[in-house]
């Protein structure tokens, strides 16, 4: 094997590891913040705003808006073809499986949106506020993974698996509000077209087809397509995802383990970090602080809400519905990942992006209370895995 294969190879496994894409993309937003708050925020600023336009199409983007739009629809597609994993071999494959991640997301999502609203009423928010309630919804899945993989040594391995399915299940449900709340008007034209798109990849992967070219095409004609149909692009991502087969037939590696080894290394190394990078810059100084109304609805919501819902949806699923977890994991280790559902970063900065579009200020108050949130959240959790690790070494 040649030296730059070996290499790229290294570099592939490298960035598989949960702890390095977090890494990656932790750092990424340090340097956001920094670049925001420093002698470089105007070209900082300049950077995200700039246009890069694609001749011959209306495709007229910022750098942010194409890293919120075109990148994350490959964090998704991951997120998809893992999600399509759970449903067939994994975590989500029985009713009795699926029912604690599954009511466990419902309830984080649910109590993180009322708590945020009842915080708006408590402070008297107006309207503009109020539309912010979709932000601490969502779990970010690099970022609570790298969390349990640097502090959760010891920890149950149950606990990783029931944190992913919930964050995948998490996911579907940022996309639908994504694609509910936030869409303009639809252009059904556009929006068969994608689903047109999404019916050859199936079609591609039932036959087995491995010829990567053909598939990107497929995909950048959907994206576009679903991006002129005024639903948010990033949504065609996580029906592609779906889309992919878990059955191998002639190989031994299905489509979903391919999509998942071809891509996630760039969503890990490129997309979400670049993404983070743009997004994330908000300057400290003038956003408002954490009191700010904004800001303080999303740390409460993150930080209390989406536990002590995830919390509430794990018992409703175990005590009323019979639903199954892994054999050996105890309340302790329930708890871990009910704290690590409060660490929300990717897709709750992309719900600020949209519901705060026209309201700048209110926008930063919300990045705020999302970086705040999710830094608190991961302390949280560290010690809850402390608690958890030593209570189950004990016994």
């Amino acid at each position: 094997m040649s030296r730059p294969r070996a290499q790229a190879q290294w570099l592939r496994r490298v960035l598989h590891d949960e702890t390095i894409g977090g890494g990656l993309m932790l750092a990424a937003a340090a340097l956001g913040v920094l670049a925001a708050n420093s002698p470089l925020s105007s070209r900082y600023q300049d950077f995200t705003a700039h246009v890069i336009s694609v001749p011959g199409t209306h495709l007229h983007l910022t750098t942010l808006q194409w890293a919120a739009d075109f990148l994350l629809a490959f964090f998704f597609l991951v997120a998809g073809a893992e999600l399509k994993h759970e449903l067939t071999s994994g975590s989500l494959s029985s009713l009795r499986l699926a029912s604690v991640p599954v009511l466990g997301a419902m309830g984080g999502m649910l109590l993180s949106a009322g708590v945020f609203l009842a915080v708006c009423a408590v402070t008297g928010a107006n309207a503009d506020t109020r539309m912010g309630w979709a932000v601490p919804t969502s779990t970010d899945i690099a970022f609570a993974l790298a969390v349990l993989a640097i502090a959760g040594r010891g920890v149950h391995p149950g606990v990783r698996v029931l944190l992913l399915g919930l964050a995948v299940i998490n996911d579907v449900g940022s996309i639908l509000i994504i694609a509910f709340k936030f869409a303009g008007s639809v252009h059904v034209m556009s929006l068969l077209i994608a689903a047109v798109c999404v019916a050859v990849w199936a079609l591609l992967q039932r036959r087995e087809v491995r010829f990567g070219p053909v598939y990107a095409v497929v995909f950048l004609i959907g994206w576009w397509a679903m991006h002129e149909s005024g639903i948010h692009a990033t949504i065609v991502g996580m029906a592609f995802g779906l889309a992919c087969s878990t059955k191998a037939q002639r190989r031994e590696e299905t489509g979903a383990d391919t999509a998942d080894r071809v891509l996630r290394p760039w969503v890990a190394g490129l997309a979400v970090p670049l993404f983070a990078f743009v997004s994330v810059g908000v300057d400290v100084t003038t956003s408002g602080g954490l009191l700010a109304q904004p800001a303080l609805a999303v740390i409460l919501g993150l930080v209390i809400g989406q536990p002590i819902g995830v919390a509430l949806g794990f018992w409703v699923a175990v005590r009323w519905l019979r639903g199954e977890v892994a054999a050996g994991l105890q309340t302790r280790q329930l708890a871990v990942v009910a704290c690590l559902a409060g660490v929300g970063f990717t897709v709750a900065l992309l719900v600020s992006e949209l519901a705060y579009a026209k309201t700048p200020e209110l926008l930063a108050q919300a990045k705020v209370g999302v970086l705040c949130a999710s830094v608190a959240a991961s302390i949280i959790a560290t010690g809850v895995m402390r608690f958890a690790r030593s209570s189950r070494t004990d016994g």
